[in-house]
């Protein structure tokens, strides 16, 4: 390297240890709010700033040192011109990383669903818990037990039904039951009501002030007249979806007990064949 000066040198050195320290200085200080924090999604960004950013301070530091000498900066400037296309590749192939990346932050500091948010793809009906939120991915338990990874680019842009969020209870969706039009209606209003109230996870959702005007804590409605039956409907909340997946099921057998031993009949398609 002819023509280098002391001066040229010294300068080489002093911006080499300006940025070695803001290196250390950066990412030591983004590791210890990593392992000070609670919050698993915040050390996770943590994390990755540090990452991100050391890696950015030795790249403009190489670049700033390097630039010190004259001979070395021209070498620098044809290598980066003739990189120009790698460069171009390596951007395209980056683009899902660091769409992923400012997705999970975005996910990380909104948080539409947090670690243990029992949480549905509005378009697919795919249902879960969610077990790990990553820059990169979401992680999600499905109810068959299967571990869902979801690119986080793609979970943000995608319609998510919270079952968790803030209130867990729901009307998750009506308990209907068709009948015969030679049964008793009102008899059949009156044993689907005992039923859903003697349910040990049956929730009364009644403010005080219902309570005091007489509002009773199940509502059965005869819904509508159908082809061949008589629909009863009912909306019964439960603490979450999957107490009332169980609910629904346990609901449904005392149900067809009670009728059974009360004459109510259920309604079916009956095909009447003439010869």
């Amino acid at each position: 390297m002819g023509g280098v000066t002391k001066e040229q040198v010294f300068s080489a050195l002093l911006t080499a240890a300006i940025f070695i320290v803001a290196y250390f200085v950066v990412t030591n200080v983004f590791k210890r709010l990593a392992k000070r924090t609670n919050n698993a999604q915040r050390e996770n960004v943590y994390k990755a700033l540090s990452k991100i950013l050391g890696w950015a301070i030795i790249i403009i530091g190489i670049i700033n040192t390097v630039s010190v000498f004259p001979t070395l900066k021209g070498i620098f400037t044809s290598l980066l011109a003739g990189s120009g296309v790698a460069a171009l590749v390596l951007s395209i192939a980056s683009q899902d990383a660091i769409s992923n990346f400012v997705s999970g932050l975005i996910i990380m500091f909104s948080k539409p669903y947090k670690v243990g948010d029992l949480i549905k793809y509005v378009d697919t009906g795919t249902l879960g818990y969610v077990t790990e939120i990553k820059i990169r991915h979401t992680v999600i338990k499905t109810l068959e037990n299967t571990q869902l990874i979801v690119p986080n680019s793609i979970i943000n842009n995608t319609a998510i039904e919270n079952y968790s969020y803030n209130d867990d209870r729901r009307v998750y969706q009506p308990l209907a039951v068709d009948i015969t039009y030679e049964s008793d209606y009102n008899k059949a209003l009156v044993l689907m009501t005992a039923v859903i109230q003697k349910n040990p996870n049956f929730i009364d959702v009644r403010s005080e002030k219902e309570k005091e005007n007489g509002k009773p804590p199940v509502v059965v409605r005869f819904r509508k007249f159908g082809d061949s039956s008589l629909t009863m409907e009912a909306w019964v909340w439960a603490k979450n979806y999957v107490t009332w997946l169980n609910m629904r099921s346990e609901l449904n057998q005392a149900i067809k007990k009670a009728f059974d031993e009360n004459g109510i009949d259920f309604a079916y398609p009956h095909v009447q064949v003439v010869k």
